[in-house]
This record gives structure tokens, sequence and C-alpha cells, in this order.
């Protein structure tokens, strides 16, 4: 039976959810009593014979063709919680409605979504239910649907689809890793010379994405919990912090949530001026309400955080070595963490332009560049137009850009040290094809 909830908004109307699975749709059937004539090999008894007889359930299939024989085969292959719609009404009457059809068996695509369809004219009183008509084998449903708004031209063989085509609207595509479930790379205006590209990258499977790197070269960095999981944090193409994850698991009066820091990598950073470093460090992980504080002489004395609650700048003068920094959380003292930063002011020798390479894949320049001489502990900043900097994407040095060829021509890029802005240089690379 298809599943209804009921439930009323802060205006006191009613408002009625139904859903409609493949598992709710019937198809023509009927039993028919045989009798065996060899009896299941009893040489004592012979038709008529009840222990002979036997029942024959004879189902009326839709022809191959048909729209309902996509629901046909997703019985068969028990995919029974697949939704063909979903109606909401409020007061009675519709005011939402979306329909699924199904390829039939005459397509490779058999049992996957072809068509959706969406509700034109709401709120309507009348409106029709999708049903299994046996005798004609139609779908029946609501003429207010009209034609369709989102078609699945194409899948991949595990069933994922590779395109997808607005009714009078652009088409969207999509590719996937090797094992064709995962989407690595999504295409708005599919097929047309302004098509553009989002970029997903994945470290743990069952973790979610990593990165997801959008046309204009801006990405985001997901981070998530060892041993749990949980998107902890995500930073985006410079390493700059965007959002971070508290969670609160004890209910309301329960244990009060304590510091569990870690250091946050991606943040720190150093610069120089008039022959002095300035390092800053940050951690994660602090409960609400609390401060870390930092010490940078092996824990004989600690100086509240100087950056918000969680970081803390420290300015020496520079050298080959490293400088220690220590953290701890105010309501956790007794748990004390520990990294190295190296003190080094300057690049030597000089960095200097690395490798390169260019890929064009469907009119789309696949840029890789890098630098060479990176100084311990630093990194390098990329930028395509010397306004918008970005840190290197390809471990501390090296840089990934997609560009589209429009024609061919030359594309810019430039690198600085994150150090150390003064330390740079610009070249180019010709679009390839």
């Amino acid at each position: 039976m298809p599943v209804q909830s009921t439930t009323t908004d802060e205006s006191g109307v009613q408002v009625i959810t139904n859903t409609k699975y493949i598992a709710d749709f019937n198809f023509d059937s009927y039993t028919v009593t045989r009798c065996e004539s060899t009896c299941f090999g009893d040489p004592t008894r012979f038709c008529p014979d009840p222990f002979c007889e036997y029942d024959e359930i004879v189902v009326t299939v839709p022809p191959p063709g048909y729209e309902a024989r996509g629901i046909y085969e997703g019985l068969q292959k028990h995919l029974l919680g697949t939704t063909v719609e979903g109606l909401v009404k409020m007061d009675g009457q519709a005011v939402s409605a979306s329909y699924m059809s199904f390829y039939p068996a005459t397509s490779p695509y058999k049992t996957l979504p072809e068509k959706s369809y969406a509700l034109r004219s709401f709120p309507k009183s009348n409106f029709q239910e999708v049903y299994y008509n046996t005798t004609n084998y139609l779908m029946i449903k609501d003429s207010d649907y009209g034609n369709q708004q989102v078609s699945y031209p194409a899948y991949n063989t595990k069933g994922m689809p590779t395109k997808i085509q607005a009714f009078r609207g652009s088409a969207a595509a999509a590719q996937y890793d090797a094992t064709g479930l995962l989407p690595f790379r999504s295409i708005s205006n599919a097929g047309k010379t302004d098509s553009l590209f989002n970029i997903t990258s994945y470290g743990k499977v069952f973790l979610g994405p990593q990165k997801v790197q959008s046309p204009n070269g801006f990405a985001t960095n997901y981070y998530y919990e060892n041993g749990i999981g949980r998107l902890n944090y995500t930073s985006d193409q410079s390493g700059r912090l965007l959002e971070k994850y508290t969670y609160n698991t004890e209910p309301s009066g329960g244990v009060v949530p304590v510091s569990n820091i870690s250091w946050d990598q991606l943040q720190r950073s150093k610069t120089c001026s008039g022959g002095q470093l300035t390092q800053r460090v940050y951690v994660n992980g602090l409960a609400a309400g609390q401060v870390a504080s930092f010490s940078t002489n092996g824990g004989s004395s600690w100086q509240t955080a100087n950056i918000g609650s969680n970081g803390y700048a420290f300015t020496l003068t520079p050298t080959n070595n490293y400088q220690q920094f220590r953290a701890r959380a105010s309501d956790a003292t007794a748990t004390v963490i520990t990294t190295n930063y190296h003190a080094s002011c300057s690049t030597k020798p000089p960095i200097t332009w690395g490798a390169n390479s260019c890929t064009n894949t469907g009119g789309i320049c696949q840029f890789y560049v890098s630098v060479n001489n990176v100084a311990i502990d630093s990194y390098i900043e990329f930028s395509i137009d010397n306004v918008t900097w970005q840190r290197a994407n390809v471990g501390n040095n090296g840089f990934n850009v997609s560009v589209p060829f429009n024609g061919g021509g030359v594309q810019d890029f430039y690198y600085r040290a994150a150090e150390d802005h003064s330390q740079g240089d610009s070249g180019f690379l010709t679009r390839c094809n």
C-alpha cells in the first residue's frame, strides 16, 4: 500500500503526503488449477486427484515497449522501494506532485528512470493519482503533469546516469571513477563550447568527497575525524577555513563535552618582515566556550591564544632550525599536543619553475605547473590572473587547474613563496588541443 503521512502546519492546515512505490502496482493475474499428468511420479495416483493438482498463477505482462513494462521489470528485480509518484495535499487539494517513468523492456536501460514530471497547475482538487490500466497496458496519470521536466537519456553499466536533460533547458553530464559508482566530474551545459566542470576527488570512499573544484578554479576541501568519519571542517583552495563542525552528542543536561584538540596544519602560516619571522599556528577540536593556550619554550610558560580562541602568532629571528609549539585546551590542561614548524624565512637556492604539462579533455585544458626548491614546511601559492591566489593543490609545490581551450592562445601563470611574497615569478603555457 502507498505510504501516507499526515501533519498539521503552523496555521492549522492539514498536510497529507502520499508516496507510491513500484511495490504498490499490481498487474492483472489469475489462478488456474492444473493436474500433473504423472502425478509427480506417484504410480498409484492419476488425474483427477487432489494430490496431483497444483495452482498456476497467470500474470498479464505489459508488452515490452510500454511504460508499464519498466515498473513490471522493477518488481521482478525486487526494486520495491523505488518511488513512482509523490503527492502533497493541503486541505484536500494537491499542491505538489511528481511522477517518474521507467525505461521499458525494449531499452538497454530497463527498470531505470527515464523521465520525471512535475504538476504544472495547483492547487488542484480533482488530482488523479497514477494507476495501471490492465485493459490497454497504460499508466494513467494526471493530465496536468504535461511534458517531462527532466529526462535521463544515458546511463553507465552500473546504472548511474551519465546525462540529464532538462525540458527546454541545458543538459548536464557526469563522469565516474573506475568503479562506475563515484562521480568525479560533473558538467553543466554539456556538449556546448562553454560547458563548465566541477571536479570531485575522494580520499577514503566511504567518508565522502575530499575535494570539489568548481570551473572558476575555486575549491572546497573536506576533512573528517579520524576513526569516526564525521565531517570536521572545510577549507578553500588556499587552505583558509570555511566551516567548522562541532558535534554535541549529549542531550540537554548531560555530560558537558570536553575539548579534544589537534593541530590545524592547513591554517598555519608564516610571514617575513624587517628581518623577523612571524609564525601562526592553530588547533581544532575546542569545546564550546573553551580557549587554547600555547607554549614556545617546552612548556615552561604558557600564553593564551592571541588569534581568536584557537590561534597563536609568535615572532622570532629566523633560523634554519625548527620552532616547537605546544598547545592545550582550557578544560583539558593535562592533554598537551606538540608540533614543529621550520623557522626559515627565505628559500635557498631561489625557487624556480619546475615540471609542467597540458592535456585537452573535451575542450578543457588541464594544466599542471610546479615549482622547485621549496623551503621545508613552506608551500607555493599560484595564480592565473595575478589577482586571485590559491595554495598548491598537488603537494606543497604543484598546481592543477582547468581552463577552457577557447580557440587556443596562451595561459598566464604566477607563483610566490607563502612565507615571502617577494620571491616569485611569472610565465605562460600554450593552451593545448
